[in-house]
């Protein structure tokens, strides 16, 4: 029985993500860089634009990177 209730205490719990981004901290995460060139592609059809947007991921913070996806969802890209 302890070996039941240690073994249960050791192991993960269920609906946990324990993955962390290794960016700098303030930075956009990689998920959102991710959410972001997907929105670029579905949503601006002029390649030198995108090419300009896709270049700026790698600066861009998390707040800017939020801004930007709450933008493109809201349909009121620039």
């Amino acid at each position: 029985m302890t070996k039941v209730a240690i073994a249960s205490f050791d192991a993960p719990r269920r609906g946990y993500n324990f993955l962390m981004d290794v960016e700098d901290e303030g930075m956009a995460t990689s998920r959102q860089k991710r959410v972001l060139t997907d929105l670029f592609f579905q949503h601006i059809e002029d390649e030198e634009k995108r090419e300009e947007y896709l270049n700026q991921l790698c600066e861009i913070s998390q707040s800017e990177a939020n801004d930007w996806i709450l933008e493109f969802t809201m349909g009121q890209w620039k």
